[in-house]
């Protein structure tokens, strides 16, 4: 997928580290070879890929994965949701990179961080994968993640922070990747939209690239960061 992924584990003073960090390099390790093989399965630059291969036609809706007939549905509805502003199809092919991402980073956190709870002195753990993040927060615990939005006009500078426990924050625009988004509009340079699920906030940030206009789901909030007379504005979606 061409991403980073780091993970952050937040651990109290009560912790037996030595000990502790050996059961969490395990779940990390998982979770590596987990992301690793999402790759090797969904990358459309991959010839052996599953993506690949549906593309080539050697397997259908009907004979694929069910991992991929999942991708391949969310996708749709994604772009039935956002009036086609969401599109996993790509110059005649289907190319879910933008959907798959927020979704492994969903997975791969809910199977192989959030277990790290069962050990009192994990407070919070994240996961974070081309500056999108799911987090949760034990709810005992005052941990906050202070979460900076990077300026779009200026990758070394913060133009917003957001302060969450539990959730998903996705940003999209030409901080990380340039103008990467087929169909996006040359005044809008950044989206961020924050939620409780990665999958679904992530589409939503790329769809508001497309239309800015997009009336956000009530469970879901945002900022759409736009160029007016050389600066950068922001406005709540």
């Amino acid at each position: 997928m061409g991403t980073v992924f780091t993970s952050q584990i937040v651990l109290d003073e009560t912790a037996e580290k030595p000990a502790l960090l050996t059961k969490i390099e395990h779940f990390q390790n998982l979770l590596e070879v987990y992301l690793e093989q999402i790759n090797t399965r969904f990358s459309p630059y991959l010839a052996d890929s599953e993506v690949s291969r549906y593309n080539r036609g050697e397997i259908t809706a009907l004979t694929m994965s069910p991992d991929l007939y999942f991708v391949f549905a969310s996708s749709l509805a994604a772009k039935l949701a956002t009036h086609d502003a969401f599109d996993a199809n790509y110059n005649g092919e289907f190319e879910p990179s933008g959907f798959v991402k927020g979704w492994s980073i969903e997975v791969g956190f809910s199977k192989f961080l959030v277990p790290l709870f069962q050990f009192p002195s994990v407070q919070a753990v994240n996961l974070i994968g081309g500056g999108d993040m799911q987090m949760e927060t034990r709810e005992q615990s005052d941990w906050v993640f202070d979460i900076g939005i990077v300026d779009p006009t200026d990758r070394y500078s913060i133009i917003k922070t957001v302060q969450l426990k539990t959730g998903a924050i996705a940003t999209s625009g030409i901080s990380e990747r340039g103008h990467h988004i087929k169909g996006a509009v040359d005044d809008i340079l950044q989206t961020t939209v924050i939620g409780q699920a990665l999958q679904e906030v992530d589409v939503w940030a790329t769809a508001l690239m497309v239309n800015p206009d997009l009336a956000l789901p009530d469970n879901l909030s945002g900022f759409i960061f736009t160029r007016q007379e050389g600066e950068t504005h922001a406005k709540i979606s």
